[in-house]
């Protein structure tokens, strides 16, 4: 951009040129120089392209990751409700089964009292 001050300032001075050549060299000089800014400003735009498209993916990633961690997390509490539900069920199952060896004990006492 300070290139293109001194570029104006070299063209205004252009008014005080008496001959076409210094007039058509200044010229020359400052279109050579605008395609020199236009070509940096390109590789710039496709630098911030590809800065922007990495972005992008990463952003996509990420998101992609947090949803797979939010599916293996709702996975993961399903597993513990299910475990939960499990150990409940088994609980149910072991007092009962407790319930009828105490009753079976008993009626063996019962039996055996009844032998003597």
């Amino acid at each position: 951009m300070e290139q293109l001050g001194s570029h104006l300032k070299e063209l205004k001075s252009l008014e005080d040129v008496g001959s076409f050549p210094q007039a058509q060299a200044i010229l020359t000089r400052l279109l050579s120089a605008q395609e020199q800014e236009r070509q940096e400003v390109e590789a710039q735009i496709t630098e911030e392209i590809s800065n922007l498209d990495r972005s992008q993916a990463e952003c996509q990633k990420l998101t992609n990751d947090s949803r797979e961690s939010e599916l293996v997390m709702q996975s993961t509490e399903l597993v513990i409700i299910n475990a939960r539900a499990a150990i409940a069920k088994a609980e149910a199952v072991l007092t009962i089964n407790e319930k009828k060896l105490a009753t079976i004990k008993k009626r063996l006492e019962e039996q055996q009292a009844a032998r003597a």
